[in-house]
């Protein structure tokens, strides 16, 4: 996948921005109950070779060990990650990163999955070129996508599904973004 960490860097920011101003119209002043708020416990990362999800314990007694690791259907490569307040493991995959003719998809496994563990849905998209996930308080699912490869490449475009979206679906809605910040070049 054609990503590098500024332009990552940058769209992370761009959808935190986002899913914060989406929440901000009419805003209850108690944490809904669909929101996580205890601390973090464990940090996902894919593995060196594209071909698993890591977990590590973030809990300051076993800081830094690993949990379990997730291992891709045969023949899929990882990309980009995120987590949901539920505990579910949204991970953008691609059948072949070198032949991008494939179309990728999104995985999302249950909490505390491991091993081969089979996704409990799947997200098709029309790319591989998935650059960032993000999934908001509600659910919704941001999917970051590179729309080129080159440097002065138009910015990314951020399609939005939603909190039950399965198999061959449209997106809610889909974001062109018109600049990226300034990465720092």
């Amino acid at each position: 996948m054609k990503n590098g960490w500024r332009t990552g860097f940058g769209l992370s920011a761009i959808l935190a921005g986002a899913i914060c101003l989406s929440g901000c119209a009419g805003s209850p002043t108690v944490a809904p109950s669909y929101a996580n708020t205890a601390p973090a416990t464990a940090v996902y990362m894919i593995s060196h070779v594209d071909t698993a999800i890591t977990e590590y314990s973030a809990v300051p007694a076993n800081d830094g060990s690993l949990i379990r690791t997730i291992t891709y259907l045969p023949s899929y490569y990882g990309g980009p990650l995120a987590t949901d307040s539920a505990g579910q493991i949204y991970v953008a995959v691609a059948s072949d990163p070198i032949d991008r003719l494939n179309p990728g998809e999104i995985s999302i496994y249950p909490p505390n999955s491991a091993g081969g563990a089979t996704p409990s849905r799947t997200i098709n998209i029309n790319s591989d070129e998935v650059c960032t996930l993000a999934v908001d308080p509600a659910g919704l699912l941001y999917v970051a996508i590179n729309t080129g490869s080159a440097e002065d490449a138009p910015p990314p475009m951020v399609s939005v599904y939603s909190a039950t979206a399965s198999g061959t679906t449209t997106p809610l809605r889909t974001l062109q973004l018109t600049s990226l910040p300034d990465r720092g070049q």
